[in-house]
């Protein structure tokens, strides 16, 4: 998906006629999404002395601030990016047995049915946007700045809101998908790590006791590595997307608290409502899927030092082996937490804060806006 709008090659070694379509493409999204977002901004300002229609248009405009924010983040940290992707065609990531593919093919169906679900939400969510003006009425999907006469030019600027609609919404799904799956992707490596963890003391009576210490002392080491491997990625992972996954927070927030104001003015009956239900229901779920994927990373990695109290007949080690069994324990006290900006812990807490938030900001701006009607 990514590729199609020009934001990541398939092959980086591509050059000529081919490498400049896709820098071609890179642009239109670049240009296309900005724009967007600075003739939103001139809609609101435009819209000052009218609440509702301010309203109206800043629940999208932080939707699409987001965006392309992520999208700068993303460009900015690409070529590191590739780096971390090549990470995990290496040895220390592939070194797991025959029986622990199940580790990975789970995370990985995991990774995809939420995914799915989410793609879902987002595509429906831009379909509707799309097609609610015509059947509604409207001029627009949603209030925008236009240096055109909507009179005239009124199709071209709705073509417009619409292409930028589905090019929001399927690199939102690429940008949040690609963070989860390298989330999850660790996690497996955790499960995978434990599983050694437990069996590498595991002894072979057909060799001598210290052919024994010697082969628990390998595979221990590679625990040391894959460990070191794991919290090395999940570094360089949250230094990426961390602050993306900020502003996403914090609009996630505003934007339940926005579409609710919306809500109150909108007819049940119309395709505006069911629009902005869908609207609200994705962003429920992506910040649902940011929250559940960082619990369950932040889960797994605090049973490593347990798994090192399971693996068999620990205590009967050598000192050797039992200093390097009481490092990983050491260090695994400190479960691995996504965090974004070092502000958010990627929880269910937060998941739970972050409605709580919502509804609380919806409650004062309804607040707000009925003394202003009163008045």
């Amino acid at each position: 998906m990514l590729w199609v709008f020009g934001l990541h090659l398939l092959n980086f070694k591509e050059t000529g006629f081919r490498l400049i379509l896709f820098k071609i493409r890179t642009l239109i999204t670049i240009v296309s999404s900005t724009t967007m977002l600075l003739f939103l901004l001139v809609k609101i300002i435009q819209s000052k002395n009218d609440l509702m229609s301010a309203f109206e248009t800043c629940y999208y405009s932080l939707i699409q601030a987001a965006f392309v924010i992520k999208l700068y983040i993303y460009l900015h940290y690409l070529p590191i990016l590739i780096e971390l992707e090549n990470k995990l065609e290496s040895n220390i990531f592939n070194g797991h047995k025959q029986d622990q593919l199940h580790f990975i093919s789970d995370a990985i169906k995991s990774h995809q049915t939420y995914l799915g679900f989410y793609k879902i939400c987002c595509v429906s969510t831009a379909i509707f946007y799309s097609i609610f003006p015509a059947l509604d009425g409207q001029q627009l999907a949603v209030p925008i700045y236009s240096p055109l006469d909507l009179k005239k030019y009124r199709l071209i600027v709705y073509l417009y809101e619409a292409c930028n609609f589905f090019i929001t919404a399927c690199n939102n799904t690429a940008f949040d998908g690609t963070v989860i799956a390298l989330i999850t992707i660790m996690a497996a490596q955790i499960d995978v790590l434990k599983d050694n963890l437990i069996r590498a003391t595991l002894r072979d009576q057909t060799v001598d006791a210290k052919d024994q210490e010697r082969c628990i002392h390998k595979r221990l080491k590679h625990c040391v590595i894959h460990h070191d491997a794991i919290l090395d990625f999940t570094k360089t992972t949250q230094k990426i997307f961390s602050n993306g996954v900020f502003v996403q927070i914090l609009v996630s927030v505003l934007g339940i608290c926005m579409t609710g104001i919306v809500f109150l003015t909108v007819p049940l009956k119309s395709m505006k409502f069911i629009s902005m239900v869908l609207f609200l229901i994705t962003q429920v779920v992506q910040i649902g899927m940011f929250c559940w994927f960082g619990e369950n990373i932040r889960a797994k990695s605090s049973e490593i030092a347990q798994s090192c109290y399971m693996a068999h007949e620990w205590y009967s080690n050598n000192m050797s082996n039992k200093k390097i069994l009481f490092i990983i324990m050491e260090r695994a006290k400190v479960p691995i937490i996504f965090k974004a900006n070092g502000v958010f812990v990627l929880t269910l807490n937060t998941f739970v804060m972050v409605l709580r938030s919502g509804y609380s900001y919806f409650t004062v701006l309804r607040h707000i806006s009925q003394n202003m009607d009163l008045s």
